[in-house]
């Protein structure tokens, strides 16, 4: 018991145990709330009232809301097989950071109101949390208050809520390259790596190819021939939970992006040569480690790599080298641009980076010279003078 100040008036404050909740480790714990009067008659009298109201309810006294939330989601919205993984996961997000957090998580069932919830949601914009973000927590809820409202537990108060959204802010058309004495220095020093280094192989294909990372972890051996890349695949992550219901991740090969990720890319001289030398390698690690596979990459036991350890391989070598990190879409980004400042025309590069829409391949034009663009303009003139 404490006096407080809020804007400038005194107000008296008790703290009471008000119902249990599930902590992170699954064990019940109290609930403390705190109640404020101007006297500490008035706050004890809000106590009481508030115990009250609680008592004019008795069925559903001991129905909490995250303890019944909690419950739900592990005996049905796991275990629901009409959901992918992949989607429960991003309920689950959205749901663990901005639903789990909040104060009436803590609440008895029937004191978590839609006002409530749409005031939560529309704070959470306020703070800079996207409307996607806010959307996933959403659907969960109603699904939950669905839940709710079948078993007897309460009302579905989800039909008034909404998603507060605002002007879309267009993702940045910032384009992050390397630039050609990084590019330089990172081929160059591949001959000086450790033997170990297993993406040497990969970081030649990035930057000839200009294939994302799901393509490149998703190629085998058949994949190159006469000449050409064939991208027809490609490695997905995907999330499934186990039996307590913590979420785990799993990797397997799956259609490509979109229809137009299917392409053949010709390659460079350079790719066959590491091609070789890769193949070599692999196949004495293969038979040293005792395991098969027509993959290029994955790990010294033949398993299909988690992206965030190539990523983290990645830097140790460019800090290793002395070159400042970038992300491995960087590789990507260069290709396209280093098409673009050759003259390639756009329809061209286009279907060599497996684009959808011409309009994204644009933003590569971004970062080409005006005098890149005269060179282009000046060969094309060229080629236009030759005599029939």
């Amino acid at each position: 018991m404490a006096w407080i100040e809020k804007n400038g008036i005194q107000y008296y404050r008790i703290s009471r145990t008000i119902g249990k909740r599930l902590n992170e480790n699954g064990y019940e714990v109290p609930v403390r709330r705190e109640f404020t009067g101007r006297t500490k008659k008035e706050a004890v009298q809000k106590y009481e009232a508030y115990l009250e109201n609680r008592a004019n309810d008795i069925t559903n006294a001991n129905v909490y809301f995250g303890i019944t939330a909690d419950a739900w989601i592990k005996e049905f919205f796991i275990p629901d097989d009409s959901l992918k993984g992949s989607t429960k996961a991003q309920y689950l997000s959205s749901w663990n950071r901005f639903i789990k957090t909040t104060e009436f998580y803590s609440y008895p069932l029937k004191e978590v109101t839609s006002k409530v919830i749409q005031r939560h949601y529309n704070e959470l914009y306020e703070q800079g949390v996207s409307s996607n973000a806010i959307r996933y927590a959403n659907l969960l809820m109603k699904k939950f208050f669905k839940y709710i409202d079948t078993e007897g537990l309460g009302r579905n108060i989800t039909a008034s809520l909404s998603v507060p959204k605002g002007n879309v802010q267009k993702k940045s058309q910032e384009i992050i390259v390397w630039e050609d004495e990084e590019i330089s220095r990172i081929l160059g020093c591949l001959d000086q790596a450790d033997p170990r280094f297993r993406f040497r192989l990969l970081i030649v294909i990035a930057y000839y190819t200009g294939c994302r990372i799901g393509e490149i972890l998703g190629l085998t051996y058949d994949d190159f021939q006469d000449g050409l890349l064939s991208v027809n695949k490609q490695h997905a992550r995907d999330l499934d939970f186990d039996e307590d219901g913590n979420i785990k991740a799993k990797y397997d090969i799956s259609e490509p992006k979109t229809a137009n990720s299917i392409r053949k890319i010709p390659l460079h001289k350079t790719v066959l040569s590491e091609l070789n030398i890769h193949k070599r390698w692999h196949l004495k690690e293969q038979l040293k480690k005792g395991y098969r596979t027509d993959y290029l990459f994955t790990t010294d036991s033949g398993k299909l790599y988690d992206p965030s350890n190539v990523r983290t391989a990645l830097n140790r070598y460019y800090q290793r080298i002395g070159v400042e990190e970038k992300n491995i879409h960087a590789y990507r980004h260069t290709f396209g641009t280093n098409l673009c400042r050759q003259g390639v025309p756009i329809q061209t590069a286009s279907k060599l980076l497996g684009h959808d829409d011409i309009s994204t391949t644009a933003k590569y034009y971004v970062n080409v010279s005006d005098e890149e663009k005269a060179r282009a303009i000046e060969k094309l003139a060229v080629n236009l003078a030759i005599p029939c």
